[in-house]
């Protein structure tokens, strides 16, 4: 989501943000090894729970989301106002501790080869959905430095395990070896540096995980039915994505899916009523495959989803919601919706006629 200038606009729903990933296919979670589960095959349940509940390797275990240089993964970029990382900001958890009873007992009662997504024993808490999310949305000259940033490959959206006793740093191979590791990740499924707080963490730069490669570029105005590409149009949505083993960050594994029947122009709810621009619609009874793809990442507590016209609406906002507030007259800045040539970019806080922003998904295969 490209949504920026959103420092001083309240945001306590966490509708805007900047990357979402998740796991929501058949394939996409957490369970046991097949190595696991034939060395512990004449253990009962109670005995298998209680060698994750040992096992360092498993033990207060968390899978952490952030951006990393996947050189130098003791480098996490930060917004340049959280110093060591902020939860839920700066780096997320996609799901709760691992080698905790409850959670055990959960990846232990799952059928041989099937994937732990929704952890019901989570109640009503974030960590009952294996999702995460990444804010880097306060300045469009943050937004658009971590998208360079991306591009550059320098950097890149890490998905590793925290250390139970920093949980902003990785787990480093050093701290997994010589034990039985029991668990698999299942793939889900992103300013300046001399401006942001990026500084090293001490120990081996080679963690355990993956890693993905993001790339965006400029918003086509066919795709909703506008003509051209405007000049000025920051690079707002995917591109590619492409996942790598942490351990091996010179290869690209896994291309992603990005079509454009995935990507979204964010709609201000007070430029509306304009059913031309963008209707409300409700969700249908019985969902299409795309909506039950989009709804993973906008839920519809949160968003209004027109597929038809590739548009979505925030249920709930405020002034300022995506766009931003102009800092002259603190009036909400109103967008240019078209692609027409004088959308203004608006990299900094003033500016009328700024550039659209975008929603758009991968999905990895």
């Amino acid at each position: 989501m490209s949504c920026a200038e959103q420092e001083d606009v309240p945001n306590t729903d966490g509708v805007f943000f900047t990357f979402r990933a998740g796991a929501y296919g058949n394939t996409a979670g957490i369970r046991l090894s097949d190595e696991f589960l034939y060395a512990t095959r004449r253990e009962d349940m109670f005995d298998k729970r209680d060698i994750l509940a040992t096992d360092s390797s498993t033990v207060m275990t968390r899978l952490q989301f952030s951006m990393r240089q996947p050189n130098l993964l003791t480098r996490m970029f930060v917004n340049a106002d959280s110093n060591d990382g902020v939860e839920e900001q700066d780096y997320d958890f996609v799901f709760g501790d691992l080698g905790t009873d409850e959670m055990s007992a959960s990846i232990i009662n799952l059928d041989p080869g099937v994937y732990l997504s929704y952890w019901s024993a989570g109640g009503i808490t974030k960590d009952a959905y294996f999702s995460t999310t990444l804010v880097f949305n306060g300045s469009e000259a943050l937004a658009e430095t971590v998208r360079q940033n991306l591009a550059s490959k320098v950097w890149a959206l890490t998905f590793g395990f925290a250390d139970p006793m920093d949980p902003v740093a990785l787990r480093t191979i050093d701290d997994f070896y010589g034990d039985d590791n029991g668990v698999d990740g299942g793939d889900g499924s992103t300013e300046d540096t001399e401006t942001a707080s990026d500084g090293d963490r001490s120990g081996s730069s080679s963690s355990f995980g993956v890693g993905l490669r993001v790339e965006f570029k400029k918003p086509a105005g066919q795709t909703w039915g506008l003509s051209g590409t405007h000049t000025n149009m920051p690079h707002r949505v995917l591109k590619s994505v492409n996942d790598f083993d942490l351990t091996d960050p010179s290869t690209d594994k896994v291309p992603w899916n990005c079509p454009t029947s995935l990507q979204f122009r964010i709609i201000h709810p007070d430029d509306l009523p304009n059913d031309a621009l963008c209707a409300k619609v409700l969700d249908p009874a019985v969902p299409s495959e795309t909506l039950k793809i989009v709804r993973r990442s906008l839920p519809a507590g949160d968003w209004y989803v027109n597929l038809a016209q590739q548009c979505i609406i925030p249920r709930k906002h405020t002034a300022g919601s995506c766009y931003g507030v102009d800092q002259g007259n603190q009036i909400r800045r109103t967008p240019v919706y078209g692609f027409s040539a004088n959308c203004n970019p608006a990299l900094n806080a003033n500016g009328t006629g700024v550039c659209s922003h975008f929603a758009s998904i991968c999905v990895r295969p």
